[in-house]
């Protein structure tokens, strides 16, 4: 049978080959006096045409080898590889024993099981007997939806005197406002149940509960990823309510419990398929009516597969499970390990294609304390895909190019990037080659660079082929425009080192030019008032014999191209401060004939020492005084001045700051004639 689909092919290739020969066969030619001119004129258009038609049919020809191939490729593989159906878990979609696969099912495939499924709780040697019947639906690429329904329960008790429903307890402390009684019979005592069949109290069958729900798959192997991951949400729904029916079948909670699971899985290839999961059951205290019964734990599932030969009609898989209770319950005496692990080894055998049978040895690993450890897990699966759609027929690339500058000027030594847009409906890989009107274009995938550097001013077209090997040709164009390099006109901004001066002092005035172009700047001034004295980017603003208020000066540059800029700045002139006056600080008197500085005029000396030593600059001229009546009047005055000196000196005062002079005194004036005059004379004022 392979052989025959291996050579399949052979028929399509023939005709293929037959059909060129006969394409490529020369024609009976006529004879050769009667058709010689007008063989002669009309072989320019006939090889045109004959070019053209011989293109057409390469194309045609190729794109109909690359169905046949891909077709062929296709059957192959579907001939040589055994086609193994995936296969739902106990509960789920797709899996191993009772572990969810991370993987998806293709689209559309339905996937069900029947089976029996054992295994041991503690205390009292619990030991559960399943019969499951699921069904998995794959909606989308992502989700998919499922349903389980366990029709038989069957609960054996190998211990019963280990559990608080016993009639054994029954005149034992109750615990709590549970319906269970103190296992050791005393006042506070713990417990003793199932954790997940808190209602498991003798041999007894019903019918279990019903799980729906979906998985979510984000990745997958098949899609590239490195591994696949999915997300499983579960609703597990009671088909008894009540203590009386609860007690009588003893398989489930009575409540609506919720759940989900995260399974990741990865595939080595042809040899081996590893799968993890964990999860989380969250439960609701079991009730009668309105009355809470216990508290039950929250259920943490984490569980490790291993599947050998993952494509094998013969498979070899290894499943560990671990369940942990977590969150507030009623007290529990477990006798022996509180949380479950097993173990689950078997095979799956593929008797049919579609059909998987299922068999697998379970031990409990930790529950020591079991009379049974031993359970099984035997399933029938199988599952149904739709054929996959008939390829669509191969298209040419869709293409299209563009520029990232419409024109470019002229020297301006701009690269142009030119970008293709191109897609193929048949994911079939692409070429790219370029050609211009003018300038060089490198590159040879979607991205190329165009060099029109040396070209004049003009429009011009890049022209882009793709290619996808299989006969599709595609082309595309784009244009830019080389533009005459515009003159770009001069920016200038002017500056004074002071915006306020007094009338006749100059402002130096800083223009500052650039010129995007480069090119050489010219300057002119000009002012409403004064004058500009010299050139170039500094100046000056001469004030001299302007009257107080505000000028402006106007500077200009330009390029020598017709590019020109200006720029004004505002100058305050103000006038000159009026000149410094001496003034008389203080004056003192002496007795008469006398030249000594008594204590009065200390104190007034002693304040004209403190001034001049707050102003450094400021200097004092001492006028002595003389009366005509006390005789040698000039020398008594000069005597009484330098006197006073001599005071100011030692109180400090540079003598370099101090003049004395002396004045005669009038008639009649009496004490003013035997004054002293201190006068302040501040820089620049004379006296």
């Amino acid at each position: 049978m392979k052989s025959l689909l291996r050579l399949s092919w052979l028929p399509a290739l023939v005709l293929v080959l037959a059909s060129a020969a006969l394409a490529s066969e020369p024609t009976t030619s006529q004879p050769a006096a009667a058709t010689a001119a007008k063989t002669a004129k009309a072989r320019p258009a006939r090889k045109a045409r004959a070019q053209e038609n011989e293109k057409k049919e390469k194309q045609d020809k190729m794109a109909h080898e690359q169905r046949e191939r891909e077709q062929m490729d296709r059957d192959t593989l579907a001939a040589s590889q055994i086609n193994v159906q995936p296969v739902p878990p106990t509960t789920g979609v797709n899996g191993l024993f009772t572990i969810e696969s991370g993987e998806p099912l293709p689209r559309k495939t339905i996937a069900t099981m029947v089976g029996v499924n054992k295994f041991t709780r503690a205390p009292a040697s619990v030991s559960i007997l399943n019969t499951s019947m699921g069904l998995g639906y794959q909606v989308s690429k992502r989700w998919s939806l499922f349903v389980n329904f366990d029709p038989n329960r069957h609960v054996h008790i190998g211990r019963p005197t280990q559990l608080s429903v016993n009639p054994i307890t029954l005149g034992c402390p109750q615990v709590g406002a549970t319906i269970y009684r103190s296992i050791s019979c005393t006042v506070g005592g713990a417990a003793s149940y199932v954790e997940d069949y808190p209602f498991a109290n003798r041999d007894a069958n019903g019918v279990g509960e019903v799980v729906v729900g979906a998985k979510f798959n984000i990745l997958s192997q098949h899609r590239g990823n490195p591994f696949g991951l999915s997300l499983r949400g579960d609703v597990y729904i009671p088909t008894a309510t009540g203590l009386g029916n609860l007690l009588d079948r003893q398989n489930q909670t009575g409540q609506v419990n919720f759940g989900v699971t995260a399974a990741a899985t990865r595939n080595f290839g042809q040899i081996m398929e590893g799968t993890l999961n964990a999860g989380v059951r969250l439960t609701r205290n079991p009730r009668s009516g309105s009355t809470e019964l216990l508290e039950q734990a929250n259920q943490f599932k984490v569980g490790l597969g291993l599947l050998m030969f993952p494509r094998s009609r013969f498979q070899i898989i290894s499943e560990y499970n671990g369940l942990i209770y977590f969150g507030s319950s009623t007290p529990n005496t477990t006798f022996g390990p509180r949380d479950p692990v097993d173990g689950i080894w078997g095979l799956r055998l593929y008797p049919w294609k579609q059909v998987a049978v299922d068999l697998g040895y379970r031990y409990m690993l930790n529950l020591n304390g079991t009379h049974d450890r031993h359970g099984f897990v035997v399933k029938v699966g199988t599952s149904w895909s739709p054929p996959p759609p008939v390829p669509p027929p191969m298209l040419p690339p869709s293409v299209t190019c563009s520029v990232d500058k419409g024109s470019i000027y002229l020297g301006s030594g701009d690269v142009v990037n030119v970008s293709v847009n191109a897609t193929d409906a048949d994911n079939h890989p692409m070429t790219y080659s370029y050609s211009a009107t003018g300038g060089t274009v490198e590159g040879n995938g979607p991205q190329a660079r165009w060099n029109l550097d040396a070209m004049p001013a003009g429009n011009y077209t890049v022209t882009t082929q793709v290619d996808d090997a299989h006969g599709g040709i595609v082309n595309c164009s784009a244009d830019v425009k080389v533009e005459p390099k515009p003159n770009h006109p001069p920016v200038m901004t002017c500056s004074v080192d002071r915006s306020s001066t007094i009338a006749g002092e100059r402002v130096h005035v800083t223009a500052n030019a650039s010129d995007a172009d480069n090119d050489p700047l010219t300057y002119t001034w000009r002012a409403n008032g004064g004058q500009v004295t010299g050139t170039g980017a500094t100046v000056d603003f001469d004030t001299t014999g302007l009257a107080p208020g505000s000028y402006t000066v106007t500077g200009r540059v330009e390029d020598g191209k017709g590019g020109a800029a200006d720029c004004t700045t505002d100058v305050k002139v103000e006038a000159p401060a009026p000149a410094p006056q001496s003034s008389k600080l203080n004056e003192c008197f002496f007795r008469s004939a006398s030249a000594r500085v008594d204590n009065v005029c200390k104190r007034v000396l002693d304040d004209v020492a403190l001034r001049l030593s707050s102003s450094p600059r400021d200097r004092i001229v001492i006028v002595g005084y003389s009366d005509p009546k006390e005789g040698k009047t000039d020398k008594l005055a000069k005597q009484r001045a330098d006197n006073a000196s001599k005071y100011l000196q030692g109180k400090g005062a540079a003598v370099a700051r101090i003049e004395t002079r002396a004045a005669g005194g009038q008639a009649g004036a009496d004490k003013q004639n035997r004054r002293l005059d201190v006068v302040l004379v501040p820089e620049g004022a004379t006296y």
